[in-house]
């Protein structure tokens, strides 16, 4: 079994979004944030396997992130508009209690592209 370093986990993102994005431009809209998260956890699945990580299909709904994989995880946002807001005392609140990788990138945005 590989080890997931945060590289290796920075490329799983890069290959889950590009594979997010694909399938919405090629008619895979997504209607409904339920819809999209287990659409995420599913590709995620199959890119995590390799590291043995397994990805929890019936997490409890305010956990943070929203997907958790070792000690790396995945918070997944959804909108049908052009921009999101989100509160950011969830994330100081978990911060707080455990101590995360935090991947942020001014030149690289984990997001999936509808356009």
């Amino acid at each position: 079994m590989k080890e997931l370093t945060p590289e290796g986990f920075e490329s799983i993102l890069a290959e889950l979004c590009a594979k997010l994005t694909a399938e919405s431009r090629t008619g895979g809209k997504f209607a409904k944030s339920t819809q999209f998260e287990t659409r995420v956890r599913e590709v995620l699945q199959r890119l995590v396997s390799p590291y043995g990580l397994a990805v929890d299909f019936d997490p409890h709904p305010y956990v943070f992130p929203d997907i958790v994989l070792g000690i790396f995880g995945v918070e997944v946002k959804f909108t049908t508009g052009d921009t999101w807001r989100s509160v950011a005392i969830v994330f100081l609140k978990a911060l707080a209690a455990r101590p995360w990788n935090i991947f942020t990138s001014s030149s690289v945005r984990w997001e999936v592209s509808l356009r």
